[in-house]
């Protein structure tokens, strides 16, 4: 059979092959022990003087020490078992800490006040609602058939935009007009004079990008929406403008 093929080759490329494989896990060990090390200090440094500040983000640390024992539980094949059982004691004492819990809190409050004034420009920004806009015309050209330069006959896309027999309203627009609908009569419910602010704009862009968080939350397939879409729908119609919701 040859030196290639003897018992002894195949015990050497066996080594190098299983050696590379235990490297690989040890050093991934190794990484793992420095992060939970890192962890573990600075838990440490936050138990001596109570300082929130040695933490950074609260709740970052929090998900770096869980992330630490799942990568421990999942993918290490050499674990340290006492980092691992004092991440694991770290992590009830996180959750048993009202100071953390209370900064935690502070930060998920921050988090949804930046979010809420990104919507707030979404809707006030002047340029953003241009470029809104802009979307809502380009998915109405998209369901224009194209255009033949020699039609003599043919007016401008605006003209073509109100023959009903070039567009056909779908499902989706449909839903579209309903929520716009119902935004609308809830100002107005809310004495929301719609004159003085650009309220129906807001309502049709608003009534937009909700119906297509809708839709993808929702839908069956890419072409077709499902019965969960239509209920989520018809419930939002009827809600939107009901006076006894709270704002």
């Amino acid at each position: 059979g040859g030196v290639a093929n003897s018992p002894g080759a195949h015990l050497l490329r066996w080594g190098a092959l299983l050696y590379g494989c235990i490297k690989s896990d040890v050093d991934r060990a190794e990484d793992w022990e420095h992060r939970a090390s890192t962890a573990i200090e600075t838990y440490k440094s936050f138990s001596l003087d109570g300082s929130i500040s040695h933490l950074g983000n609260a709740t970052r640390f929090r998900d770096n020490v869980e992330n630490l024992i799942d990568e421990a539980v999942n993918d290490l094949t050499i674990q340290n078992e006492e980092a691992f059982q004092i991440l694991r004691d770290l992590r009830e004492k996180i959750e048993c800490s009202d100071l953390v819990k209370k900064q935690m809190k502070i930060e998920q409050v921050h988090i949804e006040e930046e979010e809420f004034q990104v919507e707030i420009d979404r809707y006030e920004n002047p340029r953003n609602m241009a470029f809104a806009r802009f979307e809502v015309l380009d998915s109405i050209l998209k369901r224009l058939p194209p255009c033949h330069e020699d039609d003599s006959d043919s007016g401008t896309i605006f003209d073509s935009l109100n023959a009903s027999s070039i567009i056909k309203q779908s499902g989706r627009d449909n839903s579209r007009v309903f929520l716009e609908k119902s935004l609308v009569k809830g100002m107005e419910t809310f004495g929301i004079e719609l004159s003085q602010v650009d309220a129906r704009g807001f309502c049709s862009l608003f009534a937009m990008n909700l119906e297509n968080a809708i839709f993808d939350k929702f839908k069956s397939t890419k072409e077709t929406i499902s019965n969960e879409y239509r209920d989520k729908i018809r419930s939002l119609r009827f809600n939107l403008q009901d006076p006894k919701n709270p704002l």
